[in-house]
């Protein structure tokens, strides 16, 4: 618990993070808005995600001095919800899921410099089509014609992407991912496609040519993370589950 001095800004960004794990709901945020003498429509803008809710509330404690408070009415929610049995995101999980919910903000804003300086859209664009497991074993498989090794990797990143995903989507990270699927789409159709035609390159060479470029992208920061090249194959075989990409 906080003292009653303000705290720092390393301790302000603990508190967003603990906020962030608990997966308020919307009444949580307007009590702890209370708590702290403040009207929930004066801190929190309409459509914030549960982040921006966090930063929010904490930088309006710390401007009126009553961040103490808060961190006192946060320790009643915490034992509160211990508890009734609520069962909230682990900390690792929810570090994990933070981070991958950066990755998708980074590329999306990348992919955005990029596709807005490349050629017109390629005719290999086309609409995305949910499918289940057993269509997307096949696809990789048949249509795509992966090799058994990355037909393997893709069913394990797709789910591990699914599972980071919803857990994402729990702490209110979840702005980005329909988004970032149709990105890499016409990237790959732009950048990939255009350069290594299926006729000539197959599946396996695109989707390593694809990691590559993706990873290039990226800042240093996020290429020195040990799990990047995971996560970085979980969105592409999220998107490959659309059907927006290797529909050759």
């Amino acid at each position: 618990m906080l003292s009653s001095q303000t705290p720092s800004p390393r301790e302000q960004q603990g508190i967003i993070q603990s906020l962030c794990e608990m997966n308020l709901q919307s009444y949580d945020w307007r009590s702890l808005a209370r708590s702290i003498n403040q009207n929930p429509e004066d801190i929190f803008g309409e459509g914030q995600n549960n982040p921006q809710k966090a930063d929010a509330l904490i930088t309006c404690a710390v401007r009126y001095g009553m961040s103490f408070e808060l961190s006192v009415e946060i320790e009643k929610m915490k034992s509160k919800n211990a508890q009734f049995g609520s069962t909230n995101i682990s900390k690792l999980d929810a570090h994990i899921a933070i981070q991958l919910s950066k990755l998708y903000s980074i590329l999306l804003e990348k992919l955005d410099e990029i596709n807005a300086i490349d050629e017109p859209d390629s005719p290999y664009l086309s609409n995305g089509l949910v499918e289940d497991f057993t269509e997307f074993h096949d696809k990789l498989k048949n249509k795509a014609k992966f090799s058994p090794t990355n037909q393997a990797l893709a069913i394990r990143s797709k789910n591990d992407n699914g599972v980071l995903k919803r857990k994402a989507k729990k702490l209110g990270f979840d702005d980005h991912f329909v988004t970032l699927s149709e990105k890499i789409q016409k990237f790959y159709s732009k950048r990939i496609l255009g350069r290594f035609p299926p006729d000539e390159y197959n599946a396996d060479y695109r989707l390593n040519e694809l990691v590559n470029e993706l990873f290039n992208i990226l800042p240093q920061e996020f290429q020195q993370r040990e799990d990047i090249e995971d996560q970085i194959y979980g969105v592409i075989f999220d998107t490959t589950f659309q059907c927006l990409i290797f529909n050759e």
